[in-house]
């Protein structure tokens, strides 16, 4: 959600970037009649369904319908431009950049992409290299302490993929983290900022926090992904609009029931009524757990435990827009930890101006923090993210000219940001919710991925993997 002033920039600036997709949406919407039969329609057009949607256009698949509740492309990739450089309020990088068929094609549509020290190395505690860190009285931690929390942080890492720590089976990330603080014998200031870099290395990447992540359920996710995080120049969207030229869109246009046979799929919207022969579900995880779109047949019953035990995270962005930067320039990260009357309000701080040439710092929140945030005036968002720079820069600071906010939990085609690996969930529940039923529905979207949830990537590959049981399946 935005602030209210800059709506209009919003407006227009989704207009001059998508303008091809809305002419092509509303083109087809007139084509797009409700008796007409498809042969696949997608629900959904973020990463998963556009993904699906592209992948059956080059196999020669015709009649494929994208079906989309929001008057946008993208779904959780979002990108606006009210202060001239673009500014995503949904995902940020292209990940692993090596492996990653989202950055061959950034690189084959000529859109350049610039790699960060986050992701950057062999391990995600890399990003500390560049990493302004601030006690909660607003002195800097100094190299050195950083340099010694860095390295324990990879000796942590090194030791969980040996399984060196005791653990128990149902084992949280806080409990091994615990476990290995108590082992090094860390105390004061150094078990301080190992505790700071634990948990932001982690709850940012889960969008959860310590306590709520399953050690046994992370361990079992293997990506085969690797190679730098890229943000792509232009923002994320200007990848995904170049997927939809050849395919049919119909925007604004929620769906609120899915009917499914042996002869087909039914699939009811606020618009009309539409047939297929087979349906791509890209639903969000938090969207499917709220039961506003209904399925009829029910979803087999291991289909919908898993959906039960599997959580959405949360994890929000704040950009404030300066008039001319007041910070160190030359870092890409600053945080603060949290002052002890407010324990919880974690937050990073990545410095655009680095990358955009634009006054602008973006704070990041994640997990129980992000969620009781979403329920905050505006006014108490900016004065809480100014409170933790006033403590490091000084009273004197300005205060910012504009600023955006995003509240993804409270967005109904969302309810919240990506899926984790929660207690009481297991890889089986991400396969479970692949898992296509009675051959006419078939599911992708980043918490059907068991290799790589939670990423733009994995939910691109997931609607990829979904339209090739499609395409190759054998019968009517």
């Amino acid at each position: 959600m935005l602030f209210k002033s800059a709506r209009s920039f919003m407006i227009q600036s989704i207009s001059l970037l998508l303008v091809s997709v809305f002419v092509n949406a509303n083109a087809d919407t007139h084509s797009a009649a409700p008796s007409h039969q498809y042969n696949v329609i997608i629900i959904g057009a973020g990463s998963a369904g556009l993904g699906a949607a592209q992948d059956l256009y080059q196999h020669g698949v015709k009649d494929v319908l994208v079906i989309e509740a929001r008057d946008r492309i993208g779904g959780r990739v979002w990108t606006i431009a009210p202060w001239g450089a673009a500014t995503d309020l949904g995902a940020s990088w292209i990940m692993h950049a090596n492996d990653n068929p989202l950055a061959q094609m950034a690189k084959t549509f000529g859109i350049n992409s610039v790699p960060t020290v986050y992701g950057g190395g062999e391990s995600l505690a890399n990003k500390f290299t560049s990493f302004d860190l601030y006690d909660s009285n607003g002195k800097r931690i100094s190299d050195q302490k950083m340099k010694t929390a860095i390295a324990l942080m990879n000796k942590f890492s090194d030791e969980m993929s040996q399984h060196k720590l005791p653990l128990k089976d149902n084992a949280t990330m806080k409990d091994a983290f615990s476990a290995f603080t108590k082992q090094e014998n860390l105390q004061g200031k150094d078990l301080e900022v190992f505790n700071f870099l634990a948990k932001d290395m982690v709850e940012s990447e889960a969008a959860a926090d310590l306590n709520q992540i399953s050690l046994s359920t992370m361990n079992t996710i293997h990506s085969k992904m690797s190679g730098d995080h890229l943000l792509p120049e232009g923002g994320y969207i200007r990848l995904f609009s170049l997927f939809v030229k050849n395919i049919s869109i119909i925007l604004n246009n929620p769906v609120t029931e899915v009917d499914y046979n042996s002869q087909g799929v039914t699939v009811i919207t606020k618009k009309g009524v539409y047939h297929a022969r087979y349906a791509i579900v890209t639903l969000p995880l938090g969207v499917l757990q709220a039961g506003t779109v209904k399925f009829s047949p029910e979803l087999p019953n291991d289909k919908l435990a898993s959906i039960k035990r599997m959580r959405m995270g949360y994890f929000n962005k704040v950009y404030l827009l300066f008039d001319k930067p007041f910070w160190h320039s030359d870092s890409e990260w600053i945080s603060m930890v949290p002052t002890k009357d407010n324990p919880t309000a974690h937050y990073e701080i990545l410095n655009l101006y680095k990358y955009v040439k634009q006054p602008i710092l973006l704070f990041f929140s994640a997990g129980s923090f992000s969620k009781k945030t979403e329920s905050w005036t505006d006014k108490k968002i900016i004065d809480d993210t100014m409170h933790h720079l006033k403590i490091i820069y000084g009273n004197d600071i300005p205060s910012p000219s504009a600023y955006l906010i995003t509240r993804w939990g409270k967005d109904p085609y969302a309810r919240g940001s990506y899926s984790y690996p929660s207690i009481g969930s297991s890889i089986k529940d991400y396969k479970n919710l692949a898992a296509p039923v009675a051959n006419r529905l078939f599911f992708a979207g980043e918490a059907t991925s068991s290799t790589d949830p939670s990423t733009v990537h994995g939910a691109y590959l997931s609607g990829v993997a979904a339209a090739e049981l499609i395409i190759h399946r054998s019968g009517p």
